[in-house]
């Protein structure tokens, strides 16, 4: 019985490794090669507790179990572990010494070596450690302990296989067995933790990393979990949050921000009675933001649970999808404005020519008939009415974005900062707008929506130049005085003068235009950046023009664009709009070239013409034009409609300015200025007088030649 009860205390001491191992959590230390040797030094511990507690055969002669623990040691923790314990028991054993002292010491450090073996193959064929592999295993450590016994002499080896090889066969294999369940319970279930602690970490991370507010709850609507994302955007105070922990005030502060609260309410009161449903919807806050709201069950298996919400701020995208619905339907607006005018502007054409004739005759009867004539009322009253007519068509075009100006004194940056909104929102988002304002500006003599669109249609062009790429828009107002130096680098520095000029400048770091581009940079067939109201950089210029203005641009590949746009100060002494002149009496000599391709508006034309001295020739259409201009060397100047069959106005005007560069030619049509002369920009187009006009606007244009 002595052998039994020896096992049974060498199995207690084992089973106080595997306690220990547990309690002093040696397995969860991070650093692994201080976990090796802790793990190796308790081992070797236990193998001196159990050899201190042997089965004595003969004095020196000891059996225990210590090869049994020395074998696991091998197959559940490794070499450096194992190689620390047979260090450790093998020097305590040759401390005992005796006749067994030396095979003893042999007997730790083969069966450590089976133990690895085991170990090396299981890592190698993946196969799990059930009960039948380690009886197996066990059965091939007690032989390799035996086969140590033939270290010793015949006759005490007899008495050893006699004594100790049965109950060692029979008894240490299961003893090795289970030994090596109680560790690979203990072994799976640190797997399972591990497992369950990065599965807990993994879940809190994303938890935590998701732009979403989260919160769940138990089945019974009870707070069981939050991320700090639900407490920023609900805004929840830190004191509601401290122990012990309420759900109502978290529940009250939540609902007191809605602009629905009973709506609120109502729709948690139902999920929550309705454990199985998911839902989505939208949350409006009684501050603005808007809320993405969903929530789903939280399952275990197929048991519920409890219930998982999400929150996400929309607010952003809302008001991003606003405004860019807000500026579609202006696009769509402008579109219909394009629209229109292409038809606006066919009826103005033939209403004006009809609108000339007609104010024209009254004109030259008024200055023809008797002052004591009864008629003169009535010729009033045709002047009158022509007047509203040309009114009229002036209001259709200007509804269509094609009409004459409104002009006011207007401050350049009270213009930027009311458009400041708009352009944020035009312009990349990889783009930042920065404004340099200058305060205070002189106040300039402008038409407020047309400078708009050259501050539109400039910064566009900007965002367009930046591109995907990050970079910086920069508007600057000022205002300086400027000189002939200065203004002969711009465009449209014709009939430019000294003085004060107010500029607003827009400069991009984008990618910047080569000379080529630059010199095609106002060509009205060469931009097709803006759709909708068909504005490119020949519009810009045609406007700038229409101003008394200037632009000067600045460009080199690469390192971005600049463009100042001059306007002349309100105040200094000029004609800026002024198409009215002081001479009435005032008469010419020479010979007009009169062209257009109604009759009546040739006849009123050359009656005027003459009534002011001239002597008039005329034409019905372009060709004709180009003709009598060949066989005449003696025509002054030539007023030129835009708009005739079989060659234009513009084709015209190409052909007689092939013929004689230095021709003088003013343009007339029912178009603005602006869609007229954009048309002409750098092309030396003397002047424009717009249909219907009188006798004093026209000889007011003769006289700006």
């Amino acid at each position: 019985m002595n052998i039994f009860s020896v096992l049974l205390n060498n199995a207690a001491l084992m089973l106080i490794l595997c306690v220990m191992y547990d309690t002093f959590s040696i397995h969860s230390l991070s650093d692994k090669k201080l976990r090796y040797v802790l793990t190796g030094i308790l081992v070797g511990l236990i193998c001196i507790a159990v050899m201190l507690n042997p089965w004595s055969l003969q004095s020196g002669l000891y059996f225990d179990t210590r090869w049994v623990l020395l074998s696991l040691c091998g197959l559940y923790f490794g070499l450096i572990p194992t190689l620390v314990a047979v260090v450790i028991a093998g020097a305590f054993r040759l401390y005992q010494g005796g006749p067994g002292g030396i095979v003893g010491t042999v007997v730790i450090v083969v069966t450590a070596c089976v133990g690895i073996a085991g170990k090396y193959w299981q890592d190698n064929h993946g196969k799990p450690l059930n009960w039948l592999r380690l009886y197996f295993f066990g059965v091939v450590v007690q032989l390799a302990m035996l086969s140590c016994m033939f270290l010793f002499p015949a006759e005490l080896r007899n008495t050893i296989f006699k004594s100790a090889a049965l109950p060692i066969l029979l008894i240490y294999p299961v003893l090795t067995t289970l030994i090596g369940l109680i560790l690979k319970k203990q072994e799976e279930r640190r797997i399972a933790d591990q497992e369950l602690l990065y599965s807990t970490s993994l879940a809190t991370a994303a938890l935590e990393s998701t732009p979403d507010g989260i919160l769940i709850v138990d089945r019974g609507g009870k707070i069981a979990r939050w991320n700090q994302k639900f407490i920023d955007i609900w805004h929840v105070p830190a004191a509601l949050l401290e122990p012990p922990f309420e759900d109502a005030p978290v529940l009250e502060h939540v609902v007191a921000q809605m602009s629905r609260p009973d709506e609120f309410i109502a729709k948690v009161t139902y999920l929550y009675q309705h454990p199985e449903e998911s839902s989505a919807d939208t949350l409006c806050l009684a501050d603005g933001r808007i809320f993405d709201r969903y929530s789903q069950p939280q399952k275990v298996g197929d048991e519920i649970v409890g219930r998982f919400w999400s929150f996400h701020d929309i607010t952003e995208r809302k008001r991003a999808e606003d405004n860019r619905l807000h500026l579609e339907k202006q696009l769509l607006h402008a579109q219909k404005l394009e629209s229109l005018g292409v038809l606006a502007g066919g009826i103005a054409h033939d209403f004006n020519n009809i609108l000339t004739s007609i104010i024209g005759n009254a004109d030259l009867a008024l200055m023809r008939i008797n002052p004591e004539s009864s008629a003169i009322d009535n010729l009033h009253s045709i002047e009158k009415a022509a007047a509203r007519a040309a009114d009229l068509a002036r209001q259709m075009l200007a509804y269509s974005g094609k009409g004459t100006f409104v002009i006011c004194n207007h401050d350049m940056n009270a213009l930027l900062e009311e458009m400041l909104h708009i352009l944020q929102v035009s312009i990349s988002k990889k783009a930042v707008m920065r404004l340099n304002l200058t305060r205070p500006l002189p106040p300039v003599e402008a038409d407020a929506t047309q400078i708009r669109q050259i501050i539109m249609n400039l910064v566009i062009n900007a965002s367009e130049a930046i591109g995907d790429k990050s970079g910086v828009i920069a508007i600057t107002t000022g205002c300086m005085d400027c000189d002939n130096s200065y203004l002969k680098d711009v465009w449209l520095n014709e009939n430019l003068g000294d003085g004060l000029y107010v500029f607003i400048e827009i400069a991009d770091t984008g990618c910047g235009m080569s000379k080529e581009t630059l010199a095609k940079l106002f060509d009205p067939f060469f931009t097709t950046k803006f759709t909708g109201r068909g504005l490119g950089m020949a519009a810009v210029l045609g406007i700038v023009r229409s101003h008394k203005g200037a632009v000067k641009v600045y460009s080199e590949p690469g390192k971005g664009s600049t463009f100042k746009v001059l306007l002349p100060a309100s105040g200094k002494p000029s004609e800026i709009f002024n198409h009215d002149s002081p001479h009435d009496h005032w008469k010419g000599s020479g010979t007009v070239l009169l062209v257009d391709d109604e009759e009546t508006v040739r006849g009123i034309g050359a009656e005027m013409l003459k009534e002011l001295g001239f002597t008039v020739v005329t034409a019905n259409d372009g060709r004709e034009a180009v003709e009598v201009y060949k066989s005449r060397t003696d025509i002054s100047f030539v007023i030129l409609d835009l708009t005739m069959p079989h060659m234009d106005g513009e084709q015209c005007f190409r052909e007689l300015r092939m013929l004689n560069p230095d021709v003088k030619v003013i343009m007339s049509s029912g178009f603005s200025e602006l869609e007229v002369t954009q048309k002409f920009v750098g092309k030396g187009l003397a002047g424009f007088i717009q249909k219907p006009y009188k006798l004093s606007v026209l000889r007011g244009s003769i006289l700006n030649l």
